[in-house]
């Protein structure tokens, strides 16, 4: 007759589970590179965003690189006007 021994998970592998989860995916870690070539390649407007695309377009400020925020309504309005902007794949972790 066999023994009956059950058999325990070591808890390194139940650490190690733990933290894997809490590294970024590959994707994650795309999306922070270039989340830091945006910061470093472009100027940070802020809220104004929508109003200083609009000006660029128009010709009134010389275009340069910007990023910023814009409701949804501004952002609609800046595409039909036909801005060329495009929505970035992060969000400000200090609104969530």
């Amino acid at each position: 007759m066999a023994p009956n021994v059950s058999v325990k998970k070591k808890p390194e592998n139940k650490k190690l589970q733990k933290l894997q989860k809490l590294l970024p995916s590959p994707a994650e870690k795309a999306i922070a590179e270039f989340k830091n070539y945006v910061q470093q390649n472009s100027e940070d407007v802020g809220s104004n965003f929508a109003l200083m695309a609009r000006k660029m377009h128009t010709g009134d400020t010389p275009e340069k690189n910007i990023h910023g925020k814009a409701s949804l309504k501004e952002a609609q309005s800046l595409h039909e006007d036909g801005v060329p902007i495009i929505p970035l794949p992060w969000f400000d972790r200090k609104t969530n």
